[in-house]
């Protein structure tokens, strides 16, 4: 319980209170990143931040590029991915909200990298190497992997504006989700 408390149960080798809670070692990483990008004024570099993103994705892909040469499958690369998609939403932040001109310009290549990566991650392309959840076929996986960013990017450039009961449930979203194991 103790562990659970630093939200970085996992690093520690402890198991997670809840199933959910996988994701708050990658969570609090990249709240670092973000804190130490800025703390040297880089957070708003949109052209180091892609530059992070494209080696996230090219570590991530690694094992793939191990195999091939090698035949033996290669290390877990999902938190490189997993911190190569935050840092994507940084990137939107900065295109959408900001109207950055450099940050729209590496959107054009890193989404697409993003989404064969993520497909590929999940297990569409080549097996998956570290997938704990034997449940999860190809399809379903990949396409999670994908899909929320095409419907993100395209609702971008909708740009709906939702009814007061979906902004609140936005608002309340991150607390449910921490307690989705509760019961």
């Amino acid at each position: 319980f103790a562990a659970n408390l630093t939200m970085v149960q996992g690093t520690f080798g402890f198991d997670h209170i809840g199933f959910g809670y996988w994701t708050l070692n990658l969570e609090i990483v990249f709240y670092v990143t973000c804190a130490v990008l800025f703390a040297w004024r880089k957070l708003n570099d949109a052209n180091l931040i892609g530059t992070l993103v494209v080696a996230g994705l090219g570590i991530a892909m690694s094992p793939y590029a191990i195999r091939s040469v090698t035949g033996h499958d290669g290390f877990a690369t999902e938190f490189p991915f997993y911190l190569a998609l935050f840092l994507t939403g940084l990137l939107l932040r900065r295109a959408y909200v900001d109207g950055c001109v450099a940050a729209r310009a590496w959107l054009r290549g890193i989404v697409p990298l993003v989404l064969v990566t993520g497909t590929a991650l999940g297990g569409w392309y080549f097996p998956v190497f570290m997938n704990s959840q034997p449940f999860f076929a190809a399809l379903p996986m990949g396409l999670g992997m994908a899909l929320p960013l095409v419907l993100f990017v395209a609702a971008l450039a909708v740009r709906p504006v939702p009814p007061r009961p979906v902004l609140w449930l936005g608002t309340i979203s991150y607390s449910l989700y921490l307690f989705q194991d509760a019961g």
